[in-house]
């Protein structure tokens, strides 16, 4: 959630497209159905979840000698999968390194091969609680531009990434939330 903050800030034109769908869908209180018409909500948060990679390495043990681009792996190894670097691949992401949320429209998304976008892994390791994830952040997301503007404290400062077991910023977001003026909150 925190590098959806951030990318709110980092983007202000995608924050006022998000909140131009949500006022355009979200009347009064916020519904399930409602939620989930966020449709350019939802390529914003795959976006994010491609461009700060979560979790940037994973390790998958052989179980039987596998065979991966003609390379042979025996029993019990442990192949480590560069999910960041996969996620910025050219081969699979034009302009890898620029934020595009429409790059997951669905003629788009429906494009790429199987495996290549997983942030929340795949197959039988894929994440239990991957769509209570996402609809948590929808909510929150919609909740927090319903009531405020999300800036950057200095936009001119680099986010300096640092991969552990899961993806941080190694100083941390610097983010001012500004409460929007009565007149353009809506109920929440």
């Amino acid at each position: 959630m925190c590098f959806v903050l951030y990318s709110l800030g980092k983007y202000p034109l995608e924050q006022q497209k998000l909140l131009v769908e949500i006022r355009e869908v979200v009347h009064g209180e916020l519904t399930t159905e409602a939620v989930n018409s966020l449709t350019y909500l939802d390529m914003f948060l795959k976006e994010v979840l491609r461009f700060y990679t979560v979790v940037p390495l994973t390790g998958r043990q052989t179980t039987e000698e596998t065979v991966i681009g003609g390379r042979r792996y025996c029993a019990g190894i442990t192949l480590w999968i560069n999910l960041y670097g996969l996620a910025h691949d050219e081969r699979y992401f034009d302009e890898p390194h620029e934020f595009r949320p429409l790059r997951f429209a669905q003629t788009q998304s429906e494009r790429l091969p199987p495996y290549v976008y997983i942030p929340f892994s795949g197959g039988p390791h894929i994440c239990i609680g991957r769509k209570y994830a996402l609809l948590i952040m929808k909510i929150i997301t919609v909740q927090i531009l319903r009531k405020f503007e999300v800036k950057l404290r200095d936009p001119a400062e680099k986010l300096v990434l640092q991969a552990q077991m899961v993806l941080k910023a190694l100083q941390g977001f610097n983010l001012i939330f500004l409460p929007r003026l009565e007149a353009d909150t809506m109920a929440a």
